[in-house]
């Protein structure tokens, strides 16, 4: 028995060692999630339309589905990491991934890919992203900034490789080999998911204690004031004062000489919470839920995943129906986004040990990322669409790196699935909500303008991260904290997570499989989406609109669907109570079998609806629970360097969405959507083998040092004791809904930059393949241009990760460069306009989504954080599902 513990929760320490290895796999994960899914989004639209002879609407609703859910799934991803560990989440995950995208090239009608490809795989991509990205912040704390960039690195270098694979594969053996070629990167989930053992720190007393006065002296303000508002008898809000309370008791006793004592009180207050563990489950979501900042996470996840999304999805198209440019050149223009998300993730990972506001880090990359598309919309040469691509892949890439670096400053380590499930949830709802009626703007009206009302959106989710790094910037000055309660659970840490120190260690081998999650959940779905959007407009006989919903769906469920079971079990959506009932791994795992079952039989799809049960719901909740268990197991590994393992997760998926596009454009024209499913469906084994790994960790224990923790309590106890004597009065609702006015804003961020993001990518293929000379293969090139604009800019923000920056600044501005190019986009008439808004779109987006994830983790503690994460991604999921089906619509 002590020999099977040890095995399975090894001794390690953080920012080091074998964490190392699990930033790799993190990375590869990326590379064959995110990367994947948002690779070949563009081809497989047109190769959906082709091969199911659909419309573009039909098409591209496959894709959209596979986001979707990939994004709605992240609550119940997350759930899954909680319960079961990022390890077995990230298996289940892969395993989804295979079984979707291989059994997808059996798709004969419409409704065998969506419940294959859109729903399975999208499952199965949520699962392994979310896994490979959690498993980072359990190994990272001091580098957690750097881990971060760097997996998420994989996604963009996937985002830069798969459109051009993909279009490949489509193009030599048609839609049913190529995706049974493709499905074999989802081994490397199942590859990851084997080193994601969830890590157990050590018993040495001065880290632990070390760990809890930081987390008491960024805290102390918001559970003073949550404790000063809530005097009365409140139910369950009550109680969370009663334990704001305590700490605060907590705090004093520990200034207290006697060290002894403090420490007593300390290991004392998680008792208070283990004695309840469902209702401190629902008392979690409930605070999050009452904190303004997470519903603006959410809205910020909604919109702007309608944003990313639906420059990805739609661009390729309008690109070749719009322009000059052929499909290989609108490819061309998608790998130049996935570069700029490259440059964009190394930056951040370059950049992770420096302290800046990552809030404002995102809002700056969703303002890059609409820029982009802003620049896409009126493409009509290859120089403005790459300078759209490109733009849009900076935007991306830092902002997609960012993300599990903002949940990680918003929530606690151990809450972090929950948020990020959370986070993802808002976005597949924004993708489900809105990338439809970005299809339907398309379809009725002129393509361009379903790019402008995408770019619109990702501009609304800059606003809304803008807003959150507003109301941190005066908590900070006054200080008062927005949310409460970041308190560790050490009885639950002592029997559940492995020994593992932050940082160092396990936590770069759960950065690495984070990383290979994501670019096989992320990166696939959005990858993937244009060219399925296409696809599935051929394959099915549809048009744009519903074309486009199949993707809209799968990136809407992947963020949405986990708040569906909230609504029944009042308990959270359902990635993040996964997470937090069974562990970041079996989540992974789980969500790598939904993304593999739901790939795998979307190629027996014949009709309209096989497909929207297949791909966008079932892979689209595998693709939901992989990406909350990928980027909550970070937080849980990481600290110092957590915006560093936030973007290098994140790079995973952005090498996902420049390899995805060309892979499974490819795939569709060479082997035909069927078979192309079933290879596709292969890379969901990615997810599985993260799982295996994501084992979650308990920090080691070292020799306190008195001092130092006397002077952070002793400046704690002074910010309490200020903020109470302001408070002494009932302020009722208002006073509360003021102090979470930040998560609020982030939920209307996600809304709307989702909606922007996942907007270009499910129409772009089908704008340009059918408003321009460009063929399907220059389609996904410019969607892989994207994807290396994501890379590049995944890359910069891990270089720069140890920066002190205002990661909402900067997710602001990658969101705003993300809009300009997906701007560009609909006036792209040539291959140099339509690259240039790929470019555009791909740094915006690439800065944006590394970043969101650092922009949480300022915004919440730790523990918290998996709650805040899947708002944020529940945001972005309803700005999918709300505002991609106007712009699909014509």
């Amino acid at each position: 028995m002590t020999v099977l513990q040890i095995f399975k929760k090894p001794q390690r320490s953080k920012d080091k060692g074998y964490a190392w290895v699990i930033l790799f796999f993190s990375f590869l994960s990326h590379f064959a999630h995110v990367g994947f899914s948002y690779g070949i989004a563009g081809n497989l639209t047109i190769a959906h339309q082709q091969f199911f002879n659909i419309n573009l609407q039909k098409g591209s609703l496959l894709g959209t589905i596979h986001v979707g859910v990939l994004l709605l799934f992240g609550p119940i991803a997350s759930v899954l990491i909680k319960k079961f560990g990022c390890r077995a989440t990230q298996i289940f995950g892969g395993a989804c991934i295979l079984a979707g995208i291989a059994l997808s090239a059996l798709s004969r009608q419409l409704w065998h890919a969506v419940i294959l490809y859109s729903v399975l795989a999208g499952v199965g991509i949520s699962c392994t992203y979310t896994a490979s990205s959690s498993i980072l912040a359990r190994y990272f704390e001091r580098f957690k900034y750097i881990a971060f960039p760097v997996a998420m690195l994989g996604a963009y270098i996937g985002i830069v490789t798969w459109p051009l694979i993909s279009q490949y594969l489509l193009s030599k053996f048609g839609y049913s080999v190529a995706m049974g070629i493709m499905s074999t990167s989802s081994i490397l989930h199942l590859i990851a998911g084997v080193s994601f053992v969830d890590p157990q720190l050590g018993d040495s007393n001065s880290e632990k204690t070390k760990n809890d006065n930081l987390e008491l002296s960024n805290e102390a303000e918001r559970k003073v004031e949550v404790s000063a508002d809530r005097d009365t008898d409140e139910g369950v809000d009550n109680k969370a004062a009663e334990l704001s309370e305590v700490n605060l008791a907590d705090t004093v006793e520990a200034v207290k000489p006697s060290l002894p004592a403090a420490g007593t009180e300390v290991s004392e207050l998680p008792k208070v919470t283990e004695e309840k563990n469902i209702k401190t489950l629902r008392q979690e979501f409930m605070i999050l839920f009452k904190s303004l900042e997470v519903w603006l996470l959410i809205i910020s996840g909604l919109f702007w995943n309608t944003a990313s999304a639906g420059y990805v999805v739609l661009i390729n198209d309008y690109i070749v129906n719009n322009t000059d440019l052929n499909e290989l050149e609108a490819a061309l223009g998608i790998t130049i986004a996935g570069i700029g998300n490259i440059v964009a993730c190394i930056g951040l990972a370059l950049t992770g040990s420096l302290k800046f506001n990552r809030f404002i880090l995102s809002m700056s990359a969703m303002s890059l990322n609409s820029i982009g598309i802003f620049i896409g919309s009126f493409a009509t040469t290859k120089a403005i669409y790459y300078t759209s691509t490109s733009l849009f892949g900076l935007g991306l890439g830092i902002a997609a790196a960012s993300i599990l670096a903002v949940i990680s400053d918003i929530c606690p380590v151990h809450q972090l699935p929950l948020l990020f499930g959370i986070e993802c949830f808002s976005k597949g709802l924004g993708g489900l909500a809105l990338l439809p009626l970005a299809a339907y703007i398309a379809e009725h009206t002129e393509e361009k303008y379903g790019l402008i009302f995408v770019g619109s959106c990702g501009v609304v989710g800059a606003l809304a991260m803008l807003a959150i790094a507003v109301l941190n910037a005066r908590r900070e000055a006054n200080p008062i904290a927005i949310l409460s309660i970041r308190e560790d659970n050490s009885k639950k840490n002592s029997t559940f997570y492995p020994q593992l120190a932050k940082d160092k260690g396990y936590a770069w081998v759960i950065l690495f499989f984070s990383f290979l999650s994501h670019f096989t959940h992320l990166g696939f779905s959005y990858g993937t989406a244009g060219n399925l959007t296409i696809a599935h407009q051929k394959v099915f006989n549809i048009d744009l609109q519903k074309g486009s919903l199949l993707g809209t769906i799968h990136i809407g469920v992947l963020l949405l669907f986990g708040e569906l079971f909230m609504a029944i079990c009042r308990i959270g959506p359902i990635a993040s109570v996964l997470i937090k009932k069974f562990g970041c791994r079996a989540t992974q795992i789980f969500g790598g079998a939904c993304i593999l079952a739901g790939i795998a039989l979307s190629a027996l799809s014949r009709q309209l609806w096989h497909a929207v049960i297949l791909y966008s719901v079932l892979a689209g909740v595998g693709v939901s629970c992989t990406y909350s268990a990928s980027s909550s197991i970070l937080i849980l590994y990481f600290d110092r360097f957590k915006y560093i393992a936030f973007s290098v997760a994140m790079l995973g998926g952005y090498i996902g969405m420049v390899t995805w596009p060309l892979i499974s454009q490819y795939l569709l024209s060479k082997f035909g959507y069927s078979v192309a499913m079933g290879i596709m469906s292969t890379f969901s084994i990615i997810h599985l083998i993260a799982g295996v790994s994501f084992m979650d960790p308990q920090l080691k224990k070292k020799p306190q040092n008195l001092t130092e923790n006397n002077l952070k309590l002793s400046n704690e106890v002074e910010r309490k004791a200020e903020i109470s004597t302001d408070r002494d009065t009932d302020e009722g609702v208002d006073n509360k809904a003021a102090e979470f006015s930040e998560v609020w804003l982030l939920v209307i961020s996600g809304i709307f930059w989702n909606a922007a993001g996942s907007g270009y990518v499910v129409l772009i293929n089908d704008y340009i393949v059918n408003n321009t000379d460009l063929t399907e293969l220059d389609a996904a090139l410019g969607v892989t241009i994207a994807g290396v604009a994501n890379i590049v800019a995944c890359i910069t923000l891990a270089l720069t990760g140890s920066l002190k920056l205002n990661r909402f600044i900067l997710y602001m501005s990658a969101v705003s460069l993300t809009c300009i190019g997906i701007f560009i986009a609909p006036f792209a008439t040539t291959k140099a306009i339509y690259y240039t808004s790929t470019s555009l779109y791909g740094l915006g987006s690439g800065i944006a989504v590394a970043t969101i994830l650092a922009v949480v983790s300022d915004l919440c503690s730790a523990n918290q954080l998996p709650l805040l994460f899947g708002i944020e991604c529940f945001s972005e999921g309803l700005g999918g599902l709300a505002l991609i089906p106007i712009a699909g619509k014509s």
